[in-house]
């Protein structure tokens, strides 16, 4: 779980250091927390793995045209 936390941190600074405005690199660095990185992370993760599932079970069910 560190590393994913560590990750999320290097994503961080990545997008802070990317020579955008600094105005709004200041609103990047203070909204986004490495815990919502990787929480969001996780969203993007389930709902792809329940798309695939999804697709699995649904598939016999469907009639064929």
């Amino acid at each position: 779980m560190q590393e994913l936390f560590q990750l999320a941190s290097g994503l961080k600074s990545w997008l802070t250091s990317t020579g955008i405005e600094p105005r709004y690199n200041t609103f990047i660095w203070f909204l986004i927390e490495e815990r919502q990185l990787v929480f969001m992370g996780f969203v993007i993760a389930t709902r792809a793995l329940l798309a695939i599932l999804g697709a699995i079970f649904v598939q016999p069910f469907r009639e064929a045209v």
